[in-house]
């Protein structure tokens, strides 16, 4: 199966900068998208730690099976 994916953010009408993140990680099968807290000291950087957070435990998931996933798919376990 083939599955084409793309991804745009928009800063709106009301904001200076936009505090939301995103990430494809097709090797990992993952898709992930952190919404900001429009208006909130740092929203920016709030969202961005929680791709990052979100892409790094899964990859350490993939390499060491005793990572607990919720909702996990691997089938060794």
């Amino acid at each position: 199966m083939r599955i084409d994916s793309s991804a745009r953010t928009d800063l709106g009408r009301v904001r200076k900068n936009n505090e939301d993140a995103f990430r494809i990680e097709p090797e990992l099968d993952l898709y992930v998208l952190s919404d900001g807290m429009g208006g909130q000291a740092h929203g920016e950087v709030a969202s961005a730690m929680a791709i990052e957070t979100i892409v790094e435990h899964c990859r350490e998931g993939n390499t060491d099976h005793a990572t607990t996933l919720f909702g996990d798919g691997r089938a060794d376990l």
